[in-house]
């Protein structure tokens, strides 16, 4: 995400980045939705759910915390 900031972030994107997801490139990143599959919270989302099936995931919807700084 460091490297998707400082080379990549677009300010004018703002809207669409807050509206859609940051780094839309990544939303498929296996690290990414590892977060999700590997860490119980897929299988928690099962049985908050349950007995209705959960949609997977196929993408991340990153979102950040922008500097005070940055627009």
């Amino acid at each position: 995400m460091d490297t998707w900031y400082h080379d990549r972030y677009r300010a004018t994107g703002l809207p669409d980045y807050t509206n859609r997801t940051f780094a839309p490139e990544l939303a498929e990143h296996p690290v990414l939705l590892a977060l999700y599959y590997d860490s119980g919270l897929a299988q928690l989302v099962d049985q908050l759910l349950s007995p209705a099936p959960a949609t997977p995931a196929a993408t991340a919807q990153v979102q950040i915390r922008l500097p005070d700084a940055a627009p």
